[in-house]
């Protein structure tokens, strides 16, 4: 079964008009000035088998295309994510997130922190996540057949300083081809396990902070 994920930043055009616009991160689009007619959307993004369809477009009418589905084609991993301010959850737009491990890449948030890399060859990887005005956020994680990883993370601004004190680690473990929540699933850290509850989430107990 595919992920029912929004896809974002896939190109969308009118065909024989030139027109063209991306997905946003909720994976919609809008395109204005369409003709009037029966118009072929074509949408396509690297890492997906492309697709087409016919919207019947009205004069002065919005014509909702409906949801459209790309298949993800069945080689390496999605690494995607979500980067903000931990102090006022605000999106960091142009946040830099580079990885390194079987593949070496790097790429840019979009204006709402949004960032996704498909096509990865599974393996243990570190990442760097880098935006102007906050601590630089480093950590490691392994990309496994049929699971996606997820980074959502907070950045903290230069202006406030960062602390020692030992802190709980929370997080949620998903179903990478479903997105559902994987109860149960076991996390070792530092030595230590820990299982997800019925709704996939898990903390730990204090630890250290730096790399676990």
């Amino acid at each position: 079964m595919g992920s029912t994920r929004p896809v974002t930043g896939a190109s969308v055009s009118i065909a024989n008009t030139g027109l063209q616009v991306v997905t946003d991160a909720q994976g919609q689009f809008n395109v204005a000035n369409v003709p009037e007619g029966n118009q072929t959307l074509v949408i396509s993004k690297a890492g997906f088998s492309s697709t087409s369809a016919v919207a019947i477009v009205k004069n002065a009418l919005v014509t909702d295309a409906g949801q459209l589905v790309l298949g993800q084609f069945a080689v390496g991993g999605i690494v995607a994510g979500e980067i903000f301010s931990s102090g006022s959850l605000v999106a960091i737009s142009d946040a830099t997130i580079e990885l390194k491990g079987p593949k070496l890449t790097t790429t840019k948030a979009n204006s709402s922190g949004v960032f996704e890399i498909v096509g990865l060859p599974y393996g243990n990887y570190s990442f760097t996540i880098g935006a102007a005005g906050y601590h630089k956020i480093s950590g490691t994680f392994s990309l496994t057949s049929g699971n996606n990883v997820q980074i959502n993370q907070g950045m903290v601004s230069l202006d406030s300083p960062l602390v020692n004190d030992p802190i709980a680690l929370f997080g949620k473990v998903v179903d990478g081809s479903t997105d559902l929540p994987v109860a149960n699933a076991k996390l070792v850290i530092n030595g230590s396990s820990i299982n997800t509850n019925n709704s996939g989430e898990f903390t730990t107990q204090s630890l250290n902070r730096g790399t676990t």
